[in-house]
């Protein structure tokens, strides 16, 4: 469990702020190309429809999904196994329902698995990789995900989510973010207070867009973390870290945060809720993101 949460999630060290300030996220000579115009409004509200999307990509659908067809097997088909304890499949052939397997799978299910670092984790992780077929749509699989709820050492409430690429499912999805192939890695972890009931949520991957405010339709997440105020966080209109949003001309812009990921730091002039936008070494100006989106949630944070 504990290799499986350090590969799906990133690093959440902050960037070389210093470094960026000075030269940008990129280090292209600034000359070497021409700046865009920053339409700040557009850049807002694609950054605002990843939020949401985020959000609304919760692994549960395809951990459902998965279960439904598994109840479709029968004594001959799939095969099965096991790996390191959990129950795998391998496969190509049709069951006695009707459902139909190619590829293979895992699910492990963990109920108050305690990590090293005092947490403790209950939900499922799956790695696939296949289709499953069945009368009402099909499962195609591409890797792994995991989708946890826990507890941390001094109470704090934890939820966690990974996704890998290369997942759809086509049976009850219409209108739900798996009506196509996901095509990029996301996860998202959040601990909120038991006491103060504030919440730091972090975020990072890639969403893609059906077509995004700016007329591109990627969003990638640097390791993106947000401290609410009743932790005590002195900036909590916005974030540490950066993202990078893909415009209609296939050039990367770049956002970077002035908040900061420790809660104990002092509030500066900078915390306004807006970031730098960057071109290639190029400071372009301020878009200012509205942050609640993450925020506004009580028991889960997926819609």
């Amino acid at each position: 469990m504990t290799a499986l949460l350090l590969l799906l999630c990133c690093s959440s060290a902050d960037p070389d702020t210093a470094a960026l300030e000075a030269e940008g996220p990129y280090l292209a000579d600034a000359d070497s190309t021409t700046p865009p115009t920053l339409d700040a409004v557009a850049l807002s509200a694609t950054v605002t429809e990843a939020l949401l999307a985020v959000r609304s990509r919760s692994p549960g659908a395809v951990l459902d999904a998965y279960a439904a067809l598994m109840a479709g097997a029968d004594d001959t088909c799939p095969s099965w196994s096991t790996y390191e304890g959990a129950p795998l499949w391998f496969d190509t052939c049709t069951a006695s329902s009707g459902v139909a397997f190619d590829g293979y799978g895992l699910s492990a299910i963990w109920t108050d698995y305690a990590d090293e670092t005092g947490n403790t984790w209950t939900g499922e992780q799956l790695y696939s990789v296949g289709t499953i077929t069945a009368s009402d749509g099909a499962l195609t699989t591409g890797g792994g995900l995991v989708l946890l709820t826990g507890t941390g050492p001094e109470g704090e409430s934890l939820h966690y989510a990974a996704i890998d690429p290369g997942f759809s499912w086509s049976g009850t999805a219409t209108g739900t973010w798996l009506d196509e192939v996901v095509s990029e890695p996301l996860y998202w972890l959040s601990s909120r207070d038991p006491v103060t009931g504030g919440a730091v949520i972090q975020i990072g991957g890639t969403v893609v867009l059906e077509s995004g405010e700016l007329g591109g339709d990627t969003v990638v997440f640097d390791s993106i973390t947000l401290i609410e105020a009743a932790l005590g966080a002195a900036c909590a209109i916005e974030p540490s870290g950066g993202m990078s949003v893909l415009d209609a001309d296939g050039r990367w812009i770049d956002l970077l945060f002035d908040g900061s990921s420790d809660v104990t730091a002092p509030a500066t002039s900078a915390c306004d809720g807006c970031a730098t936008a960057w071109y290639r070494g190029v400071a372009l100006g301020q878009v200012c993101v509205d942050f609640g989106y993450l925020t506004d949630w009580s028991e889960s944070p997926w819609i």
